[in-house]
């Protein structure tokens, strides 16, 4: 009888224990902060988290980005999904870590570098921004070149209509605008309006 009920004891102080800790992590997360979701949909991230695939985990970054206006630590948790997601090999994830490190975060190094990741799995708008980028930054137009003209040649129309006007000669700045209206597309909170958590 003692034995059994020592027992129960130490599975009764486990879960409390457990539910101490889920309350603390729920408590913590900033969606949850801002009120953007609930238990419900926050035991349904949990999960995904621990068990989805990239494109799942992606879903949730993007909805936290977009819900992050003037709130860095709702931004830091959607990077932080992003890189989980860009990680798995979603290349998706990897271009917009890319973006989001050159243009938000100043790493070129660690930006360059996850592109690169998404053009290995043939992601034309990771081709397309890194070759305006190393145009427009003058860091190597040769190779600039040779992305957008990849990406062209894949049918992606941002980048033959890029492709068709640096034929006729256009110059950089020219580049540059257009990088510059890539980018805003890329760090863009507001792409997702009516963007439901219902729908992962």
């Amino acid at each position: 009888m003692k034995n059994g009920f020592k027992i129960y004891i130490g599975f009764t102080v486990l879960f409390l224990l457990a539910l101490l800790i889920f309350v603390i992590f729920y408590m913590s997360n900033p969606l949850v902060r801002k009120g953007h979701i609930g238990m419900v949909e926050y035991i349904i991230i949990c999960y995904k988290s621990l068990t989805a695939g990239g494109d799942d985990i992606h879903a949730i970054g993007d909805f936290a980005y977009c819900k992050s206006e003037s709130d860095p630590a709702l931004e830091k948790y959607a990077i932080s999904l992003y890189e989980k997601s860009a990680k798995a090999g979603y290349a998706p994830s990897q271009y917009k870590l890319g973006g989001l490190y050159l243009f938000k975060l100043n790493n070129e190094e660690k930006g360059i570098e996850w592109l690169n990741k998404a053009i290995a799995q043939n992601l034309n708008e990771a081709r397309f921004l890194l070759g305006m980028y190393y145009i427009a930054k003058e860091k190597d137009e040769e190779k600039g070149l040779e992305l957008i003209k990849e990406a062209d040649k894949n049918k992606f129309s941002k980048a033959s209509k890029l492709y068709n006007r640096i034929s006729f000669g256009i110059d950089n700045l020219q580049i540059e605008k257009a990088l510059e209206k890539e980018k805003e597309e890329l760090l863009s909170k507001t792409q997702r309006i009516g963007y439901e958590f219902s729908v992962f």
